[in-house]
């Protein structure tokens, strides 16, 4: 399985035309947070960020959990409270992450609405059926690696594709 730099980036901007449609006609709002969980989702926030709609005001966020605990911490500021939030993640695979971080952030936030989009969606069984809002690609369970997701020794992130 391989999906080329070329059929990621145009997704890319597919994705961020549809996400961009939907904030300009939900525009009651002043920021929209957009929030990356983990470091594997980075390259592809990046650039689905670079190709949102400049007329919606953005704030990306890195967020981590320190040694996987149920709280997560921002690298930076934190989301506008009662704004919306975009999580972008890397891949949907047993659904944890989003599990985790979703009534996190509702409880901490209190945000308008949170959306999510993923670049891959695994199909495996999900941990928790957490409603994706923009899925890039769907993808058989295997491991997979490049374009920001590290193979089986923490290694290859770098690629401009991803593989299995």
């Amino acid at each position: 399985m391989e999906i080329t730099s070329e059929k990621i980036q145009s997704k890319i901007v597919e994705l961020s035309q549809n996400i961009s449609e939907f904030y300009l006609e939900n525009n009651e709002f002043q920021y929209l947070s957009i929030v990356v969980p983990l470091s594997g989702g980075v390259p592809f926030a990046v650039d689905l960020v670079k190709s949102l709609s400049d007329e919606i005001q953005n704030k990306l966020l890195m967020c981590y959990a320190y040694d996987m605990e149920e709280e997560w911490y921002f690298s930076d500021s934190n989301p506008e409270t009662g704004e919306p939030i975009l999580i972008i993640e890397d891949i949907y695979d047993t659904g944890k992450t989003l599990a985790d971080i979703i009534p996190w952030l509702e409880e901490k936030f209190t945000p308008r609405e949170i959306k999510t989009v993923v670049l891959l969606d695994k199909e495996i069984e999900k941990v928790n059926n957490i409603t994706i809002d923009w899925t890039g690609f769907i993808v058989e369970d295997t491991w997979v690696f490049g374009y920001g997701m590290d193979d089986e020794n923490g290694m290859r992130r770098g690629l401009p594709y991803i593989t299995d």
